[in-house]
């Protein structure tokens, strides 16, 4: 079945291939196994959108759990799923954008070992100095966007669910 289901994406305009069409059928159903097949000798951009598109729809597999809490309650399924689509199309289109802004020429695993090895050279002090000062900006940025969300919540007469700052 999944290798007829291919060979019909492959006759949609997605340009897609066999091998990708298949990972891609693969990843609608169960998101890491899809990821996980993405390794192989397409291109780079094309692998990653396509790994993009798959974990923002995030598989069936995840959707029937969500959907069985999801029967319990007014929230509708149908919008749920339209929004796991258009999650995983925006996700693939904002990849492949800025892939195109800024190609990469490696796997991305190979900049960040450079980045990791040029972190190991900085002295400890300074590298915890550094650390301590990101946490401490990401701590106050995240608490004044939580602070003026709660503010218009407020002015709106909204309700907000109380979380610890």
């Amino acid at each position: 079945i999944m290798e007829v289901a291919a060979r019909l994406l492959t006759a949609l305009p997605l340009h897609l291939d066999l091998t990708m069409a298949q990972h891609l059928l693969i990843g609608l159903v169960e998101v890491s196994s899809g990821v996980a097949g993405l390794i192989g000798e397409s291109a780079l951009n094309e692998r990653v959108s396509m790994a993009a598109f798959m974990l923002g729809w995030a598989g069936l597999s995840v959707h029937c759990q969500v959907l069985s809490f999801l029967a319990d309650s007014d929230l509708s399924s149908f919008s749920y799923l339209l929004g796991k689509v258009l999650h995983g199309l925006l996700s693939a289109l904002f990849t492949a954008g800025l892939m195109h802004l800024f190609p990469l020429s490696q796997p991305v695993s190979s900049y960040l070992s450079v980045q990791a090895e040029n972190l190991t050279l900085l002295e400890i002090n300074r590298s915890l100095a550094l650390a301590t000062a990101s946490a401490w900006l990401l701590w106050l940025g995240f608490s004044v966007v939580s602070i003026l969300a709660i503010r218009a919540s407020k002015k709106r007469g909204g309700k907000f669910i109380k979380c610890a700052l």
